[in-house]
């Protein structure tokens, strides 16, 4: 009896146990998809909403409104550029111009550079169809900070960089190589480079590229 007793304890005791691990498993689980959701409210791109008043604010700010779709991939990186080949749409982009609703266009292309735009970064579906409002890049400056060695066993510290800024028609940039800000120099020197966002960006289709065309036809 003793013996059977002492058995039944046991099996209580690991019962008791593998119910607290499993609630502490589950109790973790919900802390790691509280913290998921709540980074990625905080992360999330809002856009502001539109109105008659927001879209004429949004035009006076844009040297460009443009109806086009996605043609070509860009990115200083080859193997990048392939895998959003290979998804079949893109960020950095050649961007055929179908309609120019603002701005002066030459050429029937302009480039399409989203540095600066993080989590509100517009991905182009090539086959669709946009309408793109944004502001020129005339040229692209490296102001990365200079990393600097500490006393304490010479380790090198480089101090978080900032995220990118447009300012006059200049893009000034912490985050991306030197190699790689060269190279969209030369692309700004043969052709219109345009930022736009996920916020000044929309499928043709989409009622908020309505709102804005109907604005731009009943302000002609």
């Amino acid at each position: 009896m003793n013996f059977k007793f002492s058995i039944y304890q046991d099996l209580k005791g690991f019962g008791r146990c593998f119910y607290c691990c499993d609630l502490m498993y589950l109790k973790r689980i919900l802390l790691i998809f509280n913290f998921t959701v709540f980074t990625n409210l905080i992360y999330a791109c809002t856009c502001f909403p539109l109105d008659s008043t927001t879209i004429d604010a949004l035009l006076n700010e844009v040297e460009f409104v443009l109806i086009g779709h996605p043609k070509e991939n860009l990115n200083f990186n080859r193997e990048i550029r392939n895998n959003w080949n290979l998804e079949n749409e893109g960020i950095e982009i050649i961007f055929k111009v179908d309609s120019v609703l603002k701005g002066n266009v030459p050429q029937n292309e302009v480039t399409i550079n989203q540095f600066n735009e993080g989590n509100c970064t517009q991905v182009f579906q090539f086959g669709e169809q946009y309408l793109v409002l944004g502001n020129r890049i005339n040229k692209f400056i490296d102001v990365s900070p200079p990393s600097r060695k500490s006393s304490h066993r010479d380790i090198t510290i480089s101090l978080p960089p900032l995220p990118p800024n447009l300012e006059n028609g200049i893009m000034y940039s912490q985050t991306y190589k030197r190699k790689e800000i060269k190279y969209w120099n030369k692309l700004a020197k043969k052709n219109i480079v345009i930022n736009t966002s996920d916020c000044s960006s929309y499928f043709l289709a989409s009622q908020s590229a309505n709102l804005i065309v109907k604005r731009i036809i009943s302000s002609n």
